[in-house]
């Protein structure tokens, strides 16, 4: 009976040793996968590289969880996937100018062996909020380049997207997380709203002003609207 006990015991110990140590692997592959989503976006090429990345590490965490559920290890896996959705749509909106959709990320994920790993509503809502933030980045460095039209083609693809955004249920997408990334959605519309207004109000006054020049001014100038 002893024995019995000691052997039960044991395959306890070796199972949850296996958890623990499973979830640690997830867990830096996920925080791997962050570092690599934050790669240089400035031009395609360093994009589709670190895409690349990306999908190979989700192929690891997809052969970690054979044997094991997915559900099991959600919450160490679900911040790696929300890194694939934002860089997978920032890559097909820079080669294709549009929104990748949800269905077509998951036939990605299923080409590069990543089975194991179901791309939920959530988590792809997720990382399009997410992938807002690049957008606007991208915007206001495009006003600094002088790439006024390349600007105000972000200004006008975000803004149906935001608005579409605001008319989702929230308990039904994401509730508290979906929540405060709406906040920071709207704070990029309005930089980037404030960056075309104001690029093209100033090269109206003065046709020879340097991008760069009107970016510094967004920053530092006073408000005029008093």
């Amino acid at each position: 009976m002893a024995a019995s006990t000691q052997e039960l015991f044991a395959t306890l110990r070796s199972t949850l040793d296996d958890h623990h140590d499973r979830r640690e692997r997830l867990v830096k592959l996920s925080r791997d996968i962050t570092v690599a989503s934050q790669a240089d976006t400035s031009c395609l090429d360093a994009t589709q590289s670190a895409y690349a990345d990306i999908l190979a590490m989700l192929h690891r965490v997809s052969d970690e969880l054979e044997g094991s559920g997915y559900y099991r290890y959600e919450r160490s896996v679900a911040p790696a996937l929300e890194e694939f959705v934002e860089a997978a749509v920032y890559r097909h909106y820079l080669v294709e100018n549009r929104l990748v959709t949800l269905e077509e990320l998951c036939g990605e994920l299923q080409r590069a062996g990543c089975e194991r790993l179901p791309l939920t509503e959530t988590t792809y809502l997720l990382g399009v909020a997410d992938f807002t933030g690049e957008l606007m980045r991208r915007a206001i460095n495009a006003v600094a380049s002088g790439e006024r039209s390349t600007a105000l083609q972000i200004c006008s693809f975000l803004r149906p997207l935001v608005q579409s955004f605001e008319a989702l249920t929230l308990t039904e997408a994401g509730g508290r997380q979906l929540g405060r990334k709406m906040g920071t959605m709207h704070a990029s519309m309005a930089k980037v709203e404030q960056a075309c207004c104001s690029v093209s109000i100033r090269q109206s006054e003065f046709p020879n002003a340097r991008g760069t020049s009107i970016v510094g001014a967004l920053t530092t100038a006073p408000s005029e609207d008093g």
